[in-house]
């Protein structure tokens, strides 16, 4: 593609979704938006209501993200930035893409009012753990990851989003546990593809997203069991348990996992079982 000093933001819309869609990239238009909203710095109205002009500066990095992205890359690593529940995290090869449906442990998270302390369980890029402190749903807040590169990103995400908010981020091997405290909730992401389903995902994800976060090298239950083993342990009387589920883990199995407890189950937008709340 060859630019010039003359190239409108408009202009760049219409020609790049086109270039997009003809390599079969899902929301092609969209993902141009937010390539241009993160180099000109603004919102994506502003690219529709002011005259501007993109600089052959910027004309050389949107031909380098599209290079990127048509070989594969998610554009959230491209873009070194996810957007959840309103906020821009930064995400690298090291977290889980944040996804809105994970937004829903949030929404149940908020019937509860703001509590004393909340456990986030493999916080990744800290997504739900900060977004939990900025909406001022808990006092203090304890969230674990197995990898240090991981809690990098997190305190970053902190830094950048609720500096001032109680967060304690700390290395934690969930599945061999050394925390000793109770908590009012408990939420987690888990990973939970089944290790023999993830050949079948899209190569975006299985080629770029860090593995350990998306399956648990098993049958995708691994995790679930240990919630259900230290569930007593770690909640406070009266404690509830947030956690998201996959399209692969059955409700029987799930049931049967956490015979001891009450489970219920919520479903998120698209009529898919998605969170489990467990008491």
């Amino acid at each position: 593609m060859n630019f010039d000093q003359t190239y409108s933001v408009l202009d760049c819309i219409k020609i790049n979704t086109k270039y997009l869609m003809d390599y079969n990239i899902d929301n092609a238009q969209c993902e141009i938006e937010l390539i241009l909203c993160s180099l000109l710095q603004c919102d994506k109205i502003d690219l529709y209501t002011k005259n501007q002009k993109i600089s052959q500066k910027d004309c050389l990095i949107i031909e380098s993200y599209i290079k990127r992205r048509i070989a594969g890359e998610p554009i959230q690593y491209i873009l070194k930035n996810s957007y959840f529940y309103g906020r821009g995290f930064f995400v690298n090869e090291n977290v889980l893409i944040p996804r809105f449906d994970s937004e829903l442990i949030i929404d149940i998270a908020k019937k509860y009012g703001c509590v004393d302390n909340i456990l986030d369980v493999g916080t990744g890029s800290g997504n739900l753990a900060i977004t939990i402190a900025a909406e001022n749903l808990a006092k203090n807040i304890v969230a674990t990851d197995i990898s240090k590169q991981t809690i990098k990103v997190a305190e970053y995400n902190k830094q950048k989003l609720c500096p001032e908010k109680n967060i304690n981020f700390i290395i934690d091997d969930f599945l061999n546990s050394t925390i000793n405290q109770q908590f009012d909730i408990i939420i987690s992401n888990p990973p939970y593809i089944p290790k023999n389903e993830i050949d079948k995902l899209d190569d975006i994800v299985k080629k770029h997203e860090p593995i350990k976060a998306l399956t648990d090298g098993n049958d995708g239950y691994n995790f679930y069991n240990k919630f259900s083993v230290l569930g007593k342990k770690l909640l406070k009387k009266n404690g509830v348990m947030l956690l998201e589920i996959g399209i692969n883990n059955k409700i029987n199995e799930l049931k049967k996992i956490f015979c001891n407890y009450t489970i219920e189950i919520f479903k998120d937008l698209n009529d898919i079982p998605r969170v489990i709340k467990i008491y």
